[in-house]
């Protein structure tokens, strides 16, 4: 389950990176340019699809957070031997996107458009940094294979491996062979 909200959160962060760094952009830049210039149904449209868009990554965003802070205590106390390990540069780049995404925060406060349309090219960076962070998470949970993979891996033995696929097919999948789990 988490790897698949992982997997949504990526798509939301990239659609609405593009969508930041696209049109959502470019209504505030022509409103710094020439306010009488667009369209109010354009900017309409632009409004509910922006707020659809970053309330859906928002909350996907909170429950994946949750769900992988869940997961990630289960799969550390399941496997001593085979910690979990996002590695410095997955908290690199996830405190980056806070950064950015903070940052991009700050500058939509206000009336000043400019400064918005900048807001929103630092939040569609931000998306683009998200997108890398969740899909990084995606990859550690399922190299873990989600949190009975980390059960299965301290079953297994100090090494971590389940057996290959030659043992399991002479052993049998219940067999209480080297590596293999008893069902």
């Amino acid at each position: 389950m988490l790897v698949v909200l992982l997997a949504i959160e990526v798509v939301l962060a990239v659609v609405y990176a593009v969508f930041s760094l696209g049109p959502r952009r470019g209504v505030f830049a022509a409103l710094a340019a020439d306010p009488a210039g667009v369209d109010s149904a354009e900017a309409a449209a632009s409004d509910r699809t922006n707020l659809a868009l970053f309330t859906a990554l928002g909350l996907c965003t909170l429950v994946a957070v949750v769900l992988g802070a869940w997961w990630a205590s289960l799969a550390g106390r399941a496997s001593r031997s085979r910690p979990v390990r996002w590695g410095p540069a997955w908290w690199i780049v996830t405190v980056a996107a806070a950064v950015v995404i903070g940052a991009a925060l700050v500058l939509h406060a206000g009336e000043d458009t400019g400064r918005i349309a900048t807001g929103y090219v630092l939040l569609g960076l931000g998306c683009v940094l998200l997108a890398g962070s969740a899909g990084w998470a995606m990859l550690v949970v399922r190299r873990h294979g989600g949190r009975q993979g980390a059960v299965d891996s301290d079953a297994a033995g100090a090494t971590g491996q389940a057996g290959s696929g030659a043992e399991r097919s002479q052993a049998g999948p219940d067999s209480e062979g080297p590596g293999h789990l008893v069902r």
